[in-house]
């Protein structure tokens, strides 16, 4: 194999080595510590945020003790084509949210699964409500605190969209102001598996978005601003807070806190937003809005809820490129009603456009190849003066009109796509799922075909896409190899790398994405046929 070429195979197989160390970098997988993680910036304002005490003080329905919860719970199950949700009567919150359309290792996708009070949405968890009344599309609880409050909560839920609407309604029922100081909480349950966790994260967005990995939140982080919405963004799916005022115009979220629910792996992650206290005149009544989204990061499904959540959808250094390439997914997905095919039809795509380069590469390493014993040749003239062997070699490719780097371009070019594609891939909800061919069900996970036996280090499945990916780099790597009866020692080297090469490709891309490998072994076919071409 021309050492160029080589060269350029190598550059690009670091890349992709050192690639997984740059994810786990800046999005490390979780690890587990008891210890609590809090901002200095709000250590200095735990004593402002303290509930007042002097006489003056104006109270707050939910700073009270706690009520005896001598009342057992009852549920409330309310149901449309997008949801199954689980209401109950302690804190008037939401206990579940099951997305009826999607499935998780054949079982309901369950987004939130409150395992205790304190983990339900929108809980007052010292509060037991009543149920006032429900619709087709509303549920309302209420609940009377002393005399002193009534407080009302109504849930819209969408019947077309994957958003419901709370308005908060609290009537101060005494002669004297009081004050209220909403505090609203969001839980989910976070996957074991430390793959998925990697895209787990939670948002706070206001000009730009704050996103701050699971594995960073040890036990407890809190965060002071000024944010227009906070959620909990997971890899296929997210829940979203947003503070409307009555006039509907947005209401910043103040300070957040956020962690896990206890020291376990497997428990709910939860978010909590406090809101600006607001005061409640004698005999009067407050309106506050709310808008949870929970459901798939679809543009189109974001949107009906609220065109700025969009922004929590992130496809990471290179996601202008990964919305490019989706959009043409979608394109070509549109014609064949596969996402297989429409992969092979974007690889064709970019080769197309890539064409006049990868052509001029490989005639470049067409005329290393030729140029070949006149380097060699002058490597054993001056191999005693490397100075002088650089500048005959310089000379020999302007002689010849030869670029060395001619034939890395298109590797290069390459690189970017194929990371785009990679995010992509892990990220899109379109691909989840998406059925190829045969053994191929679903082209954001590894190809796997079951075996009627079991093989040592495999197992009884065997991913078949990275192998006939590594027979095809084998195929180009012959087929760019210049063949020799009498080959140096050097070219010998060469040689046996071409054949651990294509394993070691097959090793890194064992456990990627099908979709991914499948491109990647459209595209060495494609380069196989452009050899062929120029041969």
């Amino acid at each position: 194999m021309e050492k160029r070429t080589f060269l350029a195979v190598l550059l690009s197989l670091l890349i992709l080595i050192i690639y997984p160390y740059i994810i786990v970098r800046f999005f490390p997988q979780y690890v587990s510590s008891p210890q609590k993680e809090v901002l200095e910036e709000v250590k200095e304002e735990e004593t402002a945020l303290a509930p007042l005490t002097s006489e003056t003080s104006l109270l707050s329905p939910f700073s009270r003790s706690a009520l005896p919860f001598s009342v057992s719970e009852k549920e409330k199950v309310f149901e449309n084509d997008n949801f199954r949700i689980v209401f109950s009567n302690y804190g008037g919150a939401i206990k579940e949210i099951e997305l009826k359309k999607y499935r998780l290792n054949n079982q309901p996708l369950l987004l939130v699964k409150a395992r205790e009070r304190d983990q339900y949405v929108f809980a007052d968890k010292d509060v037991i409500y009543k149920q006032a009344v429900s619709s087709d599309s509303t549920v309302t609880y209420t609940a009377d605190l002393d005399g002193q409050f009534q407080i009302s909560k109504e849930y819209f839920i969408s019947p077309e969209g994957y958003f419901i609407n709370l308005n908060l309604s609290i009537r101060n029922l005494t002669s004297y102001p009081q004050q209220f100081n909403p505090l609203l909480s969001i839980s989910s349950p976070v996957s074991q598996d430390r793959f998925s966790r990697r895209f787990s994260e939670i948002c706070l967005a206001n000009d730009t978005i704050q996103r701050r990995n699971i594995s960073r939140l040890k036990k407890e982080y809190i965060k002071k601003g000024d944010f227009s919405w906070v959620g909990i963004n997971k890899k296929y799916f997210c829940l979203i807070l947003k503070h409307l005022a009555e006039d509907k115009t947005e209401k910043d979220v103040g300070r957040i806190k956020a962690g896990f629910a206890s020291e376990r792996e497997d428990d709910n992650l939860l978010l909590s937003a406090e809101i600006e206290p607001f005061i409640i005149p004698a005999e009067q009544e407050i309106s506050q809005e709310f808008i949870l989204y929970a459901g798939p990061k679809a543009t189109e499904e974001l949107t009906k809820a609220d065109k700025d959540f969009v922004r929590i959808i992130n496809y990471g250094f290179f996601s202008g490129i990964s919305r490019l390439i989706l959009i043409t997914l979608k394109f070509f997905y549109k014609i064949g009603h596969n996402y297989g095919l429409a992969i092979i039809l974007l690889a064709i795509l970019i080769n197309l456009f890539l064409q006049p380069l990868t052509l001029k590469s490989f005639r470049s390493m067409k005329d290393m190849q030729r140029i070949q014993p006149h380097i060699n040749r002058l490597r054993e003239e001056h191999k005693e003066n490397p100075h002088k062997l650089n500048e005959e070699i310089r000379n020999l490719f302007r002689k010849h009109n030869v670029n060395p780097l001619a034939g890395c371009l298109p590797i290069l070019l390459q690189i970017p796509i194929f990371i785009a594609l990679y995010q992509g891939l892990m990220r899109s909800l379109e691909l989840r799922g998406a059925h190829f061919i045969f053994w191929i069900k679903d082209l954001s996970q590894p190809d796997a075909l079951r075996l009627p036996f079991s093989l040592p280090l495999i197992g009884d499945k065997i991913n078949v896409l990275p192998i006939l990916m590594a027979i095809a780099m084998g195929w180009q790597q012959r087929l760019s190899s210049p063949r020799k009866e009498f080959p140096t020692e050097a070219e010998k080297h060469q040689q046996k790398m071409a054949l651990i090469m294509p394993a070691i490709f097959a090793l890194i891309f064992y456990s990627m994405p099908s979709g991914l490998v499948l491109y990647w072994l459209v595209n060495t076919l494609i380069a196989i046929f452009y050899q062929r071409r120029i041969r």
